[in-house]
């Protein structure tokens, strides 16, 4: 994704075809898959914030969802699309952050794919795919990091597709570890990772309390806030004290 093109679960529920226009959970079945074949791949992982969670509002609404009354009709929408909506104040989804709701189920496999890259297996993925087969228009796609990770996804829209793992011994590290089989049958949407060793995928929190003091230091005061990334760890630097992301002071 980059600004300049819309965000992907808004062209989702827009114009995707059959459910995944219309159903929320089968958009974000799909989350895993579009981000596992982002972040496990070399190169910059460049995606809109809040993909993880399928936020589907269009990048020229507002925080209410309203469209503005003027501009070009971009999307056959009344009122008109407005290109000044596009700075204005997006909607912001802390009441989606619980685990009622199926963008959490999303964001936890999003967490733990995440996870496999940064931290349990950073050696594998600082090399390049030893096999990938990942060109467009292919609805089953795979990626291979030589013994040690295997992906395969089905990216399309209906019809399932089976997948061989490659030979070896393979555990299947989003299903807890288990011993995988020669194949699977994916789903639409389905995304699997296998590893080489039996790693067991990190615990995963299902809601999110939002303190008191967030809404001030994150927002209303955000010109003052500058972002800095310390050790591998996002603070706020705001009127000379820092803040992590929870909004607790740390110096």
């Amino acid at each position: 994704n980059n600004h300049d093109e819309e965000r992907p679960w808004f062209k989702a529920k827009q114009w995707g075809d059959g459910a995944m226009k219309t159903d929320l959970a089968v958009r974000c079945a799909r989350i895993p898959l579009n981000m596992a074949f982002q972040v496990l791949l070399n190169g910059p992982q460049l995606f809109y914030h809040y993909d993880e969670i399928g936020f589907d509002f269009s990048k020229f609404q507002n925080a209410d969802g309203e469209w503005g009354s003027d501009g070009h009709d971009k999307y056959g929408i009344e009122p008109y699309v407005n290109e000044e909506m596009k700075m204005k104040t997006k909607f912001r989804p802390e009441p989606w952050i619980n685990s009622e709701n199926p963008r959490m189920q999303a964001y936890q496999k999003v967490a733990q794919i995440i996870q496999l890259r940064t931290r349990l297996l950073p050696k594998v993925f600082e090399g390049d795919p030893t096999a990938a087969s990942i060109s467009g228009g292919k609805s089953l796609r795979t990626i291979q990091w030589g013994s040690n990770v295997f992906a395969a996804g089905n990216f399309a829209a209906s019809g399932t597709q089976t997948v061989s793992l490659p030979s070896g011994t393979w555990y299947d590290y989003l299903g807890g570890a288990a011993k995988a089989d020669a194949s699977y049958t994916l789903q639409p949407g389905e995304v699997k990772v296998f590893t080489g060793s039996q790693i067991n995928a990190p615990q995963i929190p299902s809601h999110y309390d939002f303190k008191v003091g967030v809404e001030n230091v994150f927002f209303n005061e955000a010109p003052k806030a500058s972002k800095i990334l310390r050790n591998g760890q996002v603070l706020i630097r705001r009127n000379g004290e820092t803040y992590n992301i929870l909004a607790e002071k740390v110096e």
